[in-house]
């Protein structure tokens, strides 16, 4: 009974800190002309802050936040450098989270912009970095990278994903597939 009523204590004063940031932070776009419909990401450190430094919490919160605000981003014509610097925060927070990556290159890829598919792409290209076992990564930059008609280093990248034994044998047919077409081409 005493750990659900600590719980309900220290939820009551998160709701309360999360909420006074909020504000403050309502006020700070008032301040710096920020439109209105645009999202000011805190610094690094507030954020961990409102979390009693567990920065792992932090970044699954954000993670939440940025999901519901991509979609409405999207819909309503939002700027993609908003989307940018909330991916960017939770990037900051966990580093190693391989769902940050994918889905910040998946939901900036999707405003059909140059410069947000560049983004896409260094977010991605980070978490294959990041994540280097994780070919699902790797597909996803190829995919983006075969938008913009890269088909060689798409191709390359799929050939390296197909490495991984939980990757689809298709992957590394598609890699050989574009490698060899650009081969052909180019000759």
């Amino acid at each position: 009974m005493i750990r659900i009523v600590i719980f309900v204590v220290i939820a009551a004063a998160f709701l309360m800190f999360a909420h006074a940031a909020e504000m403050a932070i309502a006020s700070a776009k008032i301040q710096m002309h920020v439109p209105a419909n645009e999202v000011v990401t805190p610094p690094l450190w507030l954020a961990s802050a409102f979390f009693f430094g567990n920065r792992l919490l932090a970044s699954d919160f954000y993670m939440l936040r940025a999901n519901l605000y991509v979609q409405t981003a999207l819909a309503e014509g939002k700027s993609y450098q908003s989307v940018v610097s909330l991916y960017s925060l939770i990037r900051d927070l966990n580093p190693r989270s391989c769902l940050t990556y994918q889905t910040a290159g998946t939901f900036l890829e999707q405003y059909h912009l140059d410069e947000a598919t560049r983004a896409a792409n260094r977010f991605l290209e980070e978490g294959v970095r990041a994540c280097p076992e994780d070919w699902f990564m790797k597909f996803l930059l190829a995919f983006n990278l075969s938008k913009q008609k890269d088909y060689a280093k798409a191709g390359w990248i799929l050939i390296e994903a197909a490495k991984d034994k939980k990757a689809p044998e298709w992957v590394g047919s598609l890699g050989h597939k574009w490698v060899n077409q650009h081969d052909n081409a180019s000759h």
